[in-house]
């Protein structure tokens, strides 16, 4: 009997598991160029900013031009007279601004065809900090599903026998340090990003941040949740109402908001980073199209 060929390089790369890690701030963000090239990136801000994003697109927006901050999209508006400009200081949109971050106004609205120049506090932040290495997706409790499957579909794509593939999950954070709304989104995401790992067969490995991430997932469960049977979202809108975040948007009477921030996988719309416009300093993002959606993640 003929023996099995050993497997090749490709198969070897496609068998190895793929590291999970997590950034609790922009400070955290493994800089090594090498490692980077074979990272899908999911960038989070759940209060609200990749909320938001998720919610625009549900809303048949066309692209979102990210600026770094609010400044920013000011100096490149007159250059995008059509996009509508949208962000948010201390939780409320400028006076100068069209629409601020609130996913509730922004699920309201008819967006079918549009753009949207967009910055906020922090979310903002993290997609460009993002940039550098493999694709970056905005993730986010109420699209989980979405973006996780599509971040390890495209990580596994990036393996090669050198360097595994890897999905890192980076928090926007609060002031450049860790917020506890982000990391329990984090330690959501990982958990999802296990489930369907599981489900397609693909091993994963945790790495840095993700045990941290998943004790603030079971602690904020154990809090809020018990008896162990209420629905996710519900326990999950109690544990983000508690966070500063959520502080700043209650204060300005957007409570509303909390609600869209944990309606878990409401949403299969993925932003991702499709390009840069490098002249003025903004990140072009659009929905992710079928040919990432549709990535077998266990092939």
């Amino acid at each position: 009997m003929t023996p099995p060929s050993p497997p090749s390089a490709a198969q070897e790369a496609q068998e190895a598991p793929v590291t999970l890690s997590v950034a609790h701030c922009l400070a955290e963000i493994d800089l090594d160029p090498l490692r980077r090239a074979h990272t899908a990136y999911i960038v989070v801000d759940v209060i609200r900013a990749t909320t938001t994003l998720a919610v625009m697109f549900e809303q048949g927006a066309r692209r979102v031009l990210v600026a770094r901050d609010v400044d920013a999209a000011r100096q490149v508006r007159g250059s995008l007279p059509s996009a509508l400009l949208a962000g948010e200081v201390n939780a409320v949109a400028p006076p100068d601004f069209d629409h601020g971050n609130s996913p509730d106004e922004w699920g309201r609205l008819d967006l079918t065809g549009c753009e949207i120049l967009f910055s906020t506090t922090n979310g903002a932040r993290g997609l460009h900090a993002a940039m550098g290495g493999g694709p970056v997706f905005a993730g986010a409790l109420r699209n989980a599903s979405a973006v996780c499957g599509a971040a390890l579909a495209t990580a596994r794509q990036l393996a090669t026998p050198a360097e595994h593939g890897a999905v890192a999950i980076i928090c926007s954070g609060l002031h450049d340090q860790p917020a506890p709304d982000d990391s329990l989104c984090a330690g959501w995401l990982i958990a999802t990003l296990r489930a369907v790992a599981a489900q397609a067969g693909v091993s994963v490995a945790l790495g840095a941040g993700t045990r941290q991430a998943l004790e603030w997932l079971d602690a904020s469960r154990r809090a809020h949740d018990p008896s162990g049977d209420s629905p996710a979202q519900l326990w999950l809108a109690d544990a983000l109402a508690e966070t500063p975040a959520a502080h700043s948007v209650l204060e300005v009477g957007l409570g509303a908001d909390i609600a869209w921030c944990a309606d878990v996988d409401a949403s299969t719309a993925v932003p991702m980073v499709a390009g840069e416009d490098i002249a003025r300093t903004l990140l072009v993002v659009e929905r992710a199209p079928a040919d990432v959606l549709e990535i077998p993640i266990g092939e």
